[in-house]
């Protein structure tokens, strides 16, 4: 693609559904709605994670990071629906973390001028990496 001078990337699915660690909201502390963010607390309970998930997001960075490494040059990296609703907060994808992580890698050309500490930012994933 470089050869050409067209721009290669991934757009990057944070969720993976059949994977058995992941949990991103515990269903001990909520149950499912039909609205974003597509899950309601239970009375008295707080937000969290369940007990696996750490290990599902040690598979997911190191899924990115992998992209990263091997596949060569990547102009773009855009978090699939990061932002959408509250759903995805920073805390279900230690997202600032692995940012930092992809952000080491020479591939990525440049970031993009969006990504920058706002209140938004705080509640989701990032803006893509370009």
């Amino acid at each position: 693609m470089q050869a050409t001078s067209t721009a290669g990337g991934h757009d990057y699915s944070q969720r993976d559904w059949h994977h058995p660690d992941y949990e991103p909201i515990a269903e001990s502390v909520a149950e499912k709605a039909k609205g974003a963010p597509y899950f309601k607390l239970k009375e008295g309970c707080t937000q969290r994670a369940g007990d696996n998930h750490g290990k599902y997001i040690e598979y997911m960075h190191n899924t990115v990071l992998e992209l990263m490494e091997k596949y060569g040059k990547i102009d773009i990296l855009w978090w699939d629906a990061s932002w959408y609703k509250g759903m995805y907060t920073e805390e279900m994808w230690r997202s600032f973390e692995l940012e930092q992580k992809v952000r080491g890698y020479r591939s990525a050309t440049r970031a993009s001028t969006s990504v920058r500490p706002t209140a938004r930012r705080k509640r989701a994933m990032t803006p893509p990496l370009l």
